[in-house]
C-alpha cells in the first residue's frame, strides 16, 4: 500500500511538472578590454586575459530557449578563472587579484550588483548567484538582453594576469 501511495505521488508530481529544469549556455559575443574575449565561448582550454586594473569586458548572446510558461528559480554565472604573473626564470608568482561580476537584463544599459570573487593562483570554478539582481523572466533570458560583465580588480601593489576560460550562465526554472 505504501509503495502505491509513493508511486501515485511521484506520478502526480511528474504530471504537474513540479521538477525543476536547468539549462547552461555559453556566450557567443563579447566586447571590451580583455584580450581574446571570444576564447570563453567554448571553454576549450583557451583563455581570455587581462592584466590592467579596472579593465572590463561584457559577454552576451547566451541563446537560451526557455518556454514562456516557466518561472525562473535561479540564475548563476559559472566562471573558470585564475590569476598569475610570469616572472623571469619561468616561475609563477601569485599576485592577489579579484574580479567583479555583474549581470544585465537590458543589453548592458544597467547592471545589477557587483559580485566580488577573490581569485587563486590555480584554475578554479566560481559560482556567482545573480538570481536576486533582477526579476528574471524567460523573455529577458531568451533575448539578447542578458549580458555578463567581468572587471579585473587589483588587490595590493601589483596586478596579476587574470585568465578566464569559461563564462557560462546556468538558469533553473519550473512551471
Amino acid at each position: 500500500m505504501k509503495k502505491q501511495i509513493f508511486f501515485s505521488l511521484v506520478l502526480f508530481a511528474l504530471m504537474q511538472g513540479v521538477f525543476a529544469t536547468s539549462d547552461v549556455e555559453s556566450p557567443s559575443s563579447c566586447n571590451g578590454q580583455w584580450t581574446n574575449c571570444e576564447y570563453v565561448y567554448n571553454g576549450a582550454n583557451l583563455f581570455s586575459s587581462v592584466f590592467v586594473n579596472g579593465y572590463a569586458s561584457t559577454w552576451g548572446e547566451y541563446q537560451f530557449n526557455i518556454p514562456q510558461t516557466q518561472v525562473i528559480n535561479g540564475t548563476t554565472v559559472n566562471t573558470q578563472i585564475q590569476s598569475v604573473e610570469v616572472i623571469p626564470k619561468g616561475k609563477y608568482t601569485f599576485f592577489p587579484t579579484k574580479i567583479n561580476v555583474q549581470a544585465s537584463h537590458n543589453e548592458g544599459m544597467t547592471f545589477g550588483a557587483s559580485h566580488t570573487v577573490d581569485l587563486t593562483n590555480s584554475e578554479a570554478t566560481y559560482y556567482v548567484d545573480v538570481t536576486n539582481d533582477f526579476v528574471w523572466t524567460p523573455d529577458r533570458l531568451n533575448a539578447t538582453g542578458l549580458k555578463i560583465k567581468v572587471t579585473a580588480v587589483k588587490q595590493g601593489a601589483l596586478m596579476g594576469v587574470v585568465s578566464l576560460n569559461r563564462l557560462q550562465v546556468r538558469v533553473i526554472y519550473a512551471p
